[in-house]
């Protein structure tokens, strides 16, 4: 029987990449159907990128040929690390937060004359067709009347998620949910507000992410000494205003998260030991759990796998070592699965093509005045978390949770994390340490999950932020205190594959790199084996004003230079839409 070739087109559009790529392999009128096929030929430009297709509204772009063209200006730009369109952001005195989300530069003000507020400014954009109006960006203030903990936007939601101190409870916490748009009460958000209530301590740190109906929040909670206190992940379902689990590492610090997919987050852990015994191993890993729903309707997380980390030897040298980062960097923004209305973009990224970059710094603070530190970064793409522990997998180790309980209280209150007395600090001994390792499951060791999966990258100085499959970072140029550069490594196999060597220009570069290896710290870490060659990446480098920070996401990348004329504390924004 032989097919419309509309039809056939129709199904080939169903495929993913590997079996459309075979497909085309076996037949030969199959393939010269891909090759003729605009939209075939988009697709598989989608796929080879790592993108997923989005809307089909804008005007400009009614034809796969013209998204195809989008797309490939877009990856152009990228490449040369050249902006189609330069803009500056209001700038201000002072800033108490900030975050770059969908493209969308959110701020939070309270120190003005004004009283708090939160700024939201849509940054340019030519493949949403983002035009700058007058040669002035769009920019809407939202006044509030309480000052915040900290905040959080999704777009493709219409969401503004704020934090704000408990009026019921000195230590907790209440959380809002509003329209960007309105700034009213969330539609989709059964509750207004949610109170929550963790351990009262004085310093604090929250970093939270917005994934479709879960709001994910890691409470942090310090010393006097800096030391983590206390740590939990809470995980909420905010349309049904229901909290769902929290997991607080038992005796072990969290020190941040990542969500990995809808059901599967990574969490990186270690011991904490008191300030005599700290040059024992702190046994770091990243955990992998799922959540996962029961019958009765309530939900748990499930322990899935340990990735490892090298044990680290004993340095004679070293007093205090401590563990002053350990964190997972990725994308700011939402696992998105599909487009939304509310945020439409003609493209955005696979949540598959993603990259966690791994941060470690040990720091010796026993000598006074003088500190002695190792920096490590460990860049780890989706598709090797992945493959150390499959999704679905049929067999799982039930992770109790013995110090955390969870209580609720009539309907303002969802969560309570109480600790008992007796173990209110996260220091423990060696000892225990030892028999907590012998009565879990092994965990997968360094050289069973990372060879050839990951890369221990070279040291970038400042500033180092994660999209997509992109890391970027600031580097100091020698002799020269005007000019930084503004490096971006490419680890998409795209990119990769596609490279092209480029020095053309002085102020500009273009190679492809090998990431270095972890048998060059053995004084750090107790590593022998013979490792193979790390992932390879494209280095884009170009020199630029001197900047203190970076931001990007799909098509901007931000600039933060502090203005000299308001000694320090002035923040200038410059943006760059590729």
């Amino acid at each position: 029987m032989k097919l419309p070739v509309e039809l056939i087109i129709r199904i080939l559009t169903e495929l993913d990449f590997e079996p459309l790529k075979a497909c085309m392999k076996v037949s030969k009128s199959l393939r010269n159907v891909v090759k003729g096929s605009s939209v075939l030929q988009y697709h598989i430009q989608l796929f080879s990128r790592g993108f997923i297709d989005g809307a089909s509204g804008y005007p400009h772009l009614r034809t796969s040929t013209a998204k195809q063209r989008a797309l490939s200006n877009l990856q152009d730009s990228w490449s040369e690390l050249l902006p189609r369109w330069k803009s500056w952001l209001s700038p201000t005195k002072t800033l108490s937060g900030r975050k770059l989300t969908g493209g969308i530069w959110t701020t939070y003000e309270d120190q003005g004359s004004e009283g708090p507020f939160i700024s939201l400014t849509t940054l340019p954009s030519i493949s949403r067709n983002i035009e700058i109006q007058e040669r002035k960006i769009e920019e809407r203030k939202i006044k509030l009347t309480r000052k915040l903990i900290d905040f959080a936007i999704d777009p493709s939601q219409d969401l503004l998620f704020l934090v704000e101190k408990s009026t019921a409870s000195e230590a907790g916490y209440q959380l809002h949910f509003r329209t960007m748009s309105q700034n009213t009460p969330h539609p989709q958000a059964r509750k207004e507000t949610i109170e929550y209530l963790p351990p009262d301590h004085a310093e604090e740190e929250l970093i939270i992410q917005i994934s479709e109906n879960l709001i994910i929040i890691l409470v942090i909670l310090y010393n006097h000494e800096w030391d983590l206190e206390f740590t939990s992940l809470v995980i909420w379902d905010w349309h049904k205003g229901k909290h769902l689990v929290s997991y607080d590492g038992g005796l072990r610090v969290v020190s941040s998260f990542a969500h990995v997919t809808p059901s599967r987050f990574m969490l990186a852990e270690y011991f904490l030991f008191p300030r005599h015994l700290r040059k024992h191993d702190p046994h770091i890993r990243l955990a992998l759990f799922d959540l996962r729903a029961k019958r009765d309707g309530t939900h748990q997380f499930v322990y899935v796998e340990s990735l490892l980390f090298p044990p680290m030897g004993h340095l004679p040298d070293w007093g205090d070592r401590k563990v002053t980062e350990f964190e997972i960097r990725s994308d700011p923004g939402p696992v998105i699965t599909h487009d939304s209305p509310d945020h439409p973009s003609p493209f955005h990224l696979d949540p598959t093509s993603r990259l966690f970059l791994v941060t470690l710094r040990l720091t010796d603070v026993s000598a006074v005045n003088v500190t002695s530190s190792w920096h490590f970064k460990f860049c780890i793409p989706f598709d090797t978390v992945i493959k150390a522990a499959p999704l679905a997998r049929p067999t799982s180790y039930l992770f109790e949770v013995p110090i955390t309980k969870y209580l609720t209280a009539g309907n303002d209150c969802d969560a309570y994390d109480t600790l008992p007395p007796n173990i209110s600090k996260k220091h423990i001994m060696p000892e225990s340490a030892s028999r907590i390792l012998s009565t879990e499951p092994i965990g997968r060791d360094w050289a069973a999950w990372a060879q050839g999966g990951v890369s221990v990258l070279p040291l970038i100085e400042r500033s180092y932020f994660v999209f997509g499959m992109r890391c970027a970072g600031l580097e100091a140029i020698h002799g020269d205190d005007t000019h930084v550069e503004l490096v971006i490594l490419d680890f998409s196999p795209f990119a990769v594959s596609d490279h092209v060597e480029d020095r053309r220009d002085p102020g500009f570069s273009r190679a492809l790199c090998y990431a270095g290896r972890l048998t060059d710290s053995r004084e750090i870490f107790d590593i022998d084996i013979g490792e193979e060659e790390g992932l390879s990446f494209v280095e884009t480098r170009r020199i630029i004003p001197r900047t203190a920070g970076v931001l990007m996401d799909i098509e901007n990348i931000l600039f933060l230079r502090y203005n000299a004329e308001h000694e320090g504390v002035g923040l200038d924004v410059g943006a760059w839409n590729l």
